[in-house]
């Protein structure tokens, strides 16, 4: 995982919920001001066009960790 990414997950509590698995196994982000709200803004991975995000916890493998699956669109929901 990029390293800004590693940390937005440490200081984001919906994101760490999905990545631990003590949440629900996704987070939607309709829009751009989702997407803010969430503080994904300064996430230099996030493509400036993005205007919707789905981040899906994948894994985990034999011993290995759970991940995040970033999927971003160009259109809002």
């Amino acid at each position: 995982m990029p390293q800004d990414l590693s940390s937005l997950v440490a200081r984001s509590a919906d994101l760490s919920s999905v990545l631990s698995g003590q949440g629900p196994s996704q987070l939607w982000l309709e829009d751009r001001q989702a997407m803010d709200r969430a503080g994904l803004a300064s996430c230099k991975s996030i493509p400036k066009g993005a205007e919707s995000l789905l981040v899906q916890r994948v894994g985990p493998a034999k011993d290995k960790a759970a991940g995040l699956l970033f999927v971003f669109s160009e259109r809002a929901r």
